[in-house]
């Protein structure tokens, strides 16, 4: 942690960072200066490595695809993506927090429910002590 991030992180502040594109090769830098928490849009990024790059060491604030799944996707592959997003981030250190409340015009409120509802069947519970 440079001194600069270590003087922060004495007055607990939380240095949050948000990308609206691939910033895959900045990751490492990212987690060095010591944010806290990665805001990422998951569209066209490469999930798996995203996850094993920061696993552990950085929090990630994300919502599910919502340029093609939620919109455009079935019931099923609405709370499979969820699923598969909790599996790769979800852990005891790092941790991640999903949002779900920027909705798009037109998008099917099946597809809201069924992501609230496969949230709500993945997520870990807050009384966890993890």
């Amino acid at each position: 942690m440079n001194p600069i991030t270590r003087e922060y992180s004495k007055l607990f502040i939380v240095l949050i960072v948000m990308c609206y594109f691939t910033v895959m090769d900045i990751v490492p830098d990212l987690i060095e200066i010591g944010v806290d928490i990665f805001n990422p849009q998951f569209s066209g990024m490469d999930l798996p490595r995203l996850a094993e790059m920061t696993g552990g060491r950085m929090c990630i604030l994300a919502d599910i695809d919502r340029q093609y799944i939620l919109p455009k996707g079935t019931v099923k592959e609405v709370k499979e993506y969820v699923k598969y997003i909790f599996d790769l981030f979800v852990r005891k250190k790092g941790g991640f927090i999903f949002r779900g409340w920027i909705i798009d015009k037109g998008t099917p409120l099946r597809n809201v429910e069924a992501m609230h509802e496969a949230y709500e069947e993945h997520k870990i519970p807050t009384n966890n002590n993890i």
